[in-house]
């Protein structure tokens, strides 16, 4: 993880730096949470991971997620944010270990538009308002979460699982 680290500090993802910024043993030890990574075993490194952790009435979801840019072996555009390693491949993961725990309420959050904490949310928050717009998340209201004003979503599993397996949503 060292090596993700400093890419992360390379490329000023700043909530990415190290275990304290990731807020690790916070995760695990105090909220139930778990991290998970996607590795690329040809080129034997970390290429992306995101967290999860209890949240009000369930669990949230990606929470300090990053991906390296150019690493990923996914190409073309996605509008259901497919294009992201976290949102593809972690949110499934993330969603068993909830419902492990018998949780299911499922939320992501992001910081809001106008803070620009850092420019990759900014990316996130504009395509989770996309996502609204065919059902996958509905927007619950910003609130300060944790000393940050955060956009908080509830993820339709449902639909995020129709979006996944290829079904074709229609905007609402």
């Amino acid at each position: 993880m060292t090596v993700f680290f400093e890419r992360c500090k390379n490329l000023n993802y700043t909530n990415n730096i190290s275990k304290d910024s990731i807020k690790y043993d916070w995760v695990i030890n105090e909220n139930q949470g778990q991290f998970f990574y996607t590795f690329n075993t040809k080129k034997q490194k970390l290429i992306a991971m995101s967290g999860c952790h209890t949240f009000k009435d369930g669990m949230r979801l990606v929470f300090r997620a990053a991906q390296l840019p150019n690493e990923d072996s996914f190409k073309g555009l996605s509008k259901y944010h497919f294009n992201s390693i976290p949102w593809r491949e972690h949110i499934p993961l993330q969603i068993n270990w909830g419902k492990s725990l018998d949780i299911h309420n499922f939320y992501v959050t992001t910081h809001t538009l106008t803070e620009r904490h850092i420019g990759k949310t900014d990316k996130t928050a504009k395509s989770l308002l996309l996502l609204a717009n065919y059902g996958i998340v509905s927007y619950l209201r910003t609130e300060l979460v944790y000393n940050t004003y955060q956009t908080v979503w509830k993820l339709n599993e449902q639909k995020y699982q129709d979006s996944k397996n290829g079904k074709i949503l229609s905007a609402i």
